[in-house]
């Protein structure tokens, strides 16, 4: 299924996420270096896009509303494996390429838990 909303994002049928004018995603007029074209993972829920994405070797976790406003980077460095049931998000994640840890998100609530 095709999605467009308001002209701006584009979500493609395997998944992959992009603008239709090829722009970078920038928060506040500051560029952050995520060309759309990289986006792996894509899932929206309550009017909240939520995606991941690469920057040369980092994988972040992003979040914006519909209309691509309000970007922000949920979690950084280096995330995989990522999951969307229902409010959550799970997936693992490293801040030294080497340890893993097993993270989920409640996105109704916007809090995120390490399991140990």
């Amino acid at each position: 299924m095709k999605v467009v909303y308001d002209s701006i994002f584009y979500i493609a049928e395997q998944g992959h996420f992009t603008t239709l004018n090829r722009l970078e995603l920038n928060n506040n007029g500051i560029n952050i270096g995520v060309g759309l074209d990289n986006v792996l993972e894509v899932n929206g829920y309550k009017g909240g896009i939520y995606f991941t994405a690469s920057n040369m070797w980092e994988y972040s976790l992003y979040s914006c509303n519909l209309l691509g406003g309000d970007l922000k980077k949920i979690y950084s460095v280096k995330v995989r494996n990522i999951d969307f049931i229902n409010n959550y998000v799970f997936f693992y994640a490293s801040n030294d390429y080497y340890n893993y840890k097993f993270y989920n998100i409640n996105l109704d609530i916007n809090t995120i838990e390490e399991f140990q």
